[in-house]
This record gives structure tokens, C-alpha cells and sequence, in this order.
């Protein structure tokens, strides 16, 4: 007699893989991450438009913060009616100062403080 095999399952074949699983995963990461900031360069170089940002109070710490304590506040801007925020990544401003920032003109969201 011919023995009947089940058919295996889901996570089965995820433990069996999961190696090849997890290295794909940070490989698409890596290539998203990569992607994502070559646009946005690109983008902010090529299509950005100033505007004036004022400092808010929303700290952004910076690596290694719970030792240092070192932070830098966050910006908001308005474009159509849409509070756009971004990190100023200057620990030098206070709160309610103005800066320079820029941003992509059909995507907002994309910004950063003017060099």
C-alpha cells in the first residue's frame, strides 16, 4: 500500500524557511531605504520650494539619547490648509524661532531645514 502524504503546512514551510525569509525581509528593507532617500533627494533638489517653518515643541532625540539627553525640536509648516512637521536637526533652535526650510511641491511631505 501506497502511504497517502498530507499536505504541509503554512508553518511548516515558514519554520522550514525561515532563514531565506528573514534575509529576503531585510534585503527589501534595505532596497526600500535606499530607494526612499534617493527620491526624496532627488525630488527636494530638483522640484523644492522655500518656505519659512517655526520651531514647535516636539523633541527628537538623537542616538544614544537616554545617556546624552541631547535632542533637537521639530518644525511645522502649512501648505493648503495641511500642517506639514519635520526635524530641524539643530540643536541650537528654541522654541517659536522661524527657519528656512524646503519642501516638494506635489508631495509635502517630503521637507527638510534649507542648507
Amino acid at each position: 500500500m501506497s502511504k497517502i502524504q498530507k499536505p504541509k503546512s503554512l508553518l511548516f514551510l515558514l519554520r522550514k524557511y525561515y532563514v531565506l525569509i528573514f534575509v529576503f525581509g531585510i534585503f527589501c528593507f534595505w532596497v526600500f531605504e535606499i530607494g526612499y532617500r534617493n527620491f526624496k533627494n532627488y525630488f527636494l533638489v530638483n522640484n523644492s520650494i522655500p518656505c519659512k517653518a517655526i520651531i514647535i515643541n516636539e523633541k527628537n532625540y538623537y542616538g544614544n539619547s537616554p545617556v546624552s539627553k541631547e535632542f533637537s525640536y521639530s518644525y511645522s509648516f502649512e501648505v493648503e490648509g495641511t500642517i506639514y512637521k519635520g526635524n530641524a536637526n539643530e540643536s541650537t533652535c528654541k522654541l517659536g524661532d522661524t527657519i528656512l526650510i524646503e519642501y516638494v511641491s506635489f508631495y509635502p511631505k517630503f521637507n527638510r531645514p534649507k542648507p
